[in-house]
Formats: structure tokens, C-alpha cells, sequence
């Protein structure tokens, strides 16, 4: 396909940047593909720092959720971290692995994601 379909079903915007993805509904289930139809994602990994996570935060966690796809969340704000905090108890509750680690510099926390998506995986 070269241009956009011009039927009153279809709706598209110019891309400017990023990733061309085809979302599709079927039977009330929502799709999102590559171009090539690879499902976009196996798994979505989602900060929550900050007093609430954002609106595509929350879609992503919502779409891995329903497509029954590994999630992992994780929290490394220490401005906020006191023990007790509240977390978005939705977005931790659906996740399949928490990881909460204020001190951790980058690389610790990305050992950390990258050991539990290996014990997913396996």
C-alpha cells in the first residue's frame, strides 16, 4: 500500500519520526503490528517514578496487560522513596514483575530488567 485509504474507516497521520505501527481492531481486540505484522512488542518495561505514571505509561501497561504480555515496572525516584509510598497499586498489581531499587545507578538497574526478562524467557 502506498497511500492511505481514503475511506471513512481508516484514519492516518504523516509520520515524522519513531516507529510505523498498524493498529487494528478486530472482535474488540486491539492490534499492534509492524509493518512486516510482527506483534510490536513481547514485553513492556514501564517506569513509575514520580507521583503518577503518564498517560502513555498507563496505555502501553494496559495494552501488554490485555495481549497477556510479560510486564516489568520498576521505581528509582529516591526523592520520593521513604519505604511506604504509595505506588499505582493498577500498575503494580497487573505487572508481572515490581522493581523498586532507589539507590540503584543505571547499570544496576539494568542488570536487574535484564536478569528478570531472561527468567521469562527461559
Amino acid at each position: 500500500m502506498t497511500e492511505p485509504p481514503e475511506s471513512a474507516d481508516w484514519l492516518s497521520e504523516i509520520k515524522f519520526d519513531g516507529y510505523r505501527l498498524i493498529a487494528s481492531i478486530n472482535q474488540g481486540r486491539v492490534r499492534l503490528l509492524t509493518r512486516k505484522g510482527l506483534d510490536w512488542a513481547d514485553a513492556v518495561v514501564a517506569c513509575l517514578d514520580g507521583p503518577d505514571p503518564d498517560s502513555g505509561t498507563c496505555w502501553e501497561l494496559g495494552y501488554a496487560y490485555a495481549r497477556q504480555k510479560l510486564t516489568i515496572v520498576y521505581r528509582t525516584d529516591f526523592r520520593l522513596f521513604k519505604g511506604s509510598d504509595s505506588i499505582n497499586l493498577m500498575m503494580t498489581e497487573s505487572a508481572d514483575h515490581v522493581i523498586i531499587m532507589p539507590t540503584a545507578d543505571v547499570a544496576e538497574l539494568a542488570a536487574e530488567i535484564a536478569e528478570r526478562l531472561a527468567l521469562a524467557t527461559k
